[in-house]
């Protein structure tokens, strides 16, 4: 016999569907001519002979299946010779209470000058070069942009052996690269492309954000291609913000899955390797758990507000939240009006990682490969007119 709390540790699945008990009783379990009676033990004292007190439930019968055993009762009664027998067991069982993850790692996100812009970068650091399988994380913005102006302007560069993502949280983007591909990104939009065995890409305001201006903020995410996968074919994902399923945790808390599985429901990105990428709104006082594969590095990025941890440790935004693998899940409660988190995990890769600007491969010797080949034409053309 087993007692199940339900999310909200009110009520619990029950004996018979018509008998719902609640999960703080313990109950007294009886085995009465092959059937298992339950009583709660705050029921009164003692078994009356006659009759059945408020309080007794009917069980199946061990055994039989659903449909061999008898329609329950709400409160079937035992029979009229009914003598107390001997106590067969007690046993009520709570599901068993998150284990949460200890964080391995603070890592504030460091102002970085990049030309004309200033972006912050909790990943890498001189501490922590990479949580496998993700190497680098630029958050820019939020900036206030004025028509005709483009704060990124990042134009024709090459890409070799990652996937480099953005999350578009403001603002408005476009994508081109040597492929052929176009993406044209507005608020809540991702763009994962597969940089594989090399490509050109450029990006920069897209063409409403330039004539309007606006607020622009996203964040750039660099994650490592396994040594198998250096040399695939390169890939491109534009993806919506309608397309990504969300799970609201029925507290103003919302999660949307762009990566990964949450609660049943998967995100739309392709990977290479298990991976996970949440969007977590967490206003104050909502109070989020979430499960992570116990083989996964796991991290939680946030760009503003204000959170707790499970420890009961507070951290403001612009940190990345490094976990140990130490426990099934995390627990993260709002502390701010509004808190966004990025959170990210992937099972790690083991490989050597070598990294000269845009190439990430396993050996110095491919990075030389990777800028002849880059020099040679081999990861082809794209001229912006």
């Amino acid at each position: 016999m087993v007692i199940n709390r339900d999310a909200s540790g009110a009520s619990i699945p029950h004996f018979s569907p018509d008998s719902p008990v609640k999960a703080a009783q313990r109950y007294d379990i009886y085995l009465y001519r092959n059937t298992f009676f339950a009583r709660t033990q705050d029921a009164g004292p003692g078994f009356p002979k006659q009759g059945g007190p408020a309080g007794w439930g009917q069980t199946e019968r061990p055994g039989r299946s659903a449909a061999q055993n008898p329609t329950p009762h709400p409160r079937p009664r035992p029979p009229k010779n009914y003598e107390r027998p001997e106590v067969v067991f007690v046993y009520v069982h709570i599901n068993r209470a998150m284990n949460y993850r200890s964080v391995a790692n603070i890592l504030p996100a460091q102002a970085m000058e990049m030309g004309p812009i200033t972006i912050h970068q909790p990943l890498p650091t001189q501490r922590v070069e990479q949580i496998d399988p993700f190497l680098l994380l630029h958050h820019f913005g939020p900036w206030t942009v004025d028509p005709g102006h483009d704060p990124l302007d990042l134009g024709p560069h090459p890409h070799r052996g990652f996937e480099p993502v953005t999350f578009l949280y403001n603002g408005g983007l476009r994508h081109r690269d040597s492929r052929g591909n176009t993406g044209i990104l507005e608020a809540g939009d991702v763009q994962w492309m597969t940089a594989g065995m090399g490509i050109i890409h450029s990006e920069r305001g897209n063409k409403n954000f330039l004539e309007n201006g606006g607020t622009l903020e996203g964040i750039q995410l660099w994650v490592n291609l396994a040594p198998e996968h250096k040399f695939v074919q390169p890939r491109y994902q534009d993806m919506k913000a309608a397309s990504f399923p969300c799970h609201d945790f029925g507290n103003g808390a919302v999660l949307k899955v762009v990566a990964g599985e949450f609660n049943g429901q998967r995100g739309p990105a392709k990977t290479y390797s298990p991976l996970i990428a949440w969007q977590l709104e967490l206003p104050a006082g909502a109070r989020a758990e979430l499960p992570v594969p116990e083989d996964h590095n796991f991290a939680a990025y946030l760009l503003d507000g204000k959170v707790k941890t499970s420890n009961g440790f507070s951290h403001e935004g612009r940190v990345l939240l490094n976990y140990k693998r130490d426990g099934d899940g995390i627990a993260l409660t709002g502390e701010a009006e509004m808190t966004r988190i990025l959170l990210l995990g992937g099972t790690p890769l083991g490989a050597p990682v070598a990294q000269h600007g845009p190439f990430v491969m396993n050996t110095q010797t491919e990075i030389l490969e990777a800028m002849r080949d880059y020099q040679m034409g081999k990861m082809g053309f794209y001229v912006e007119g």
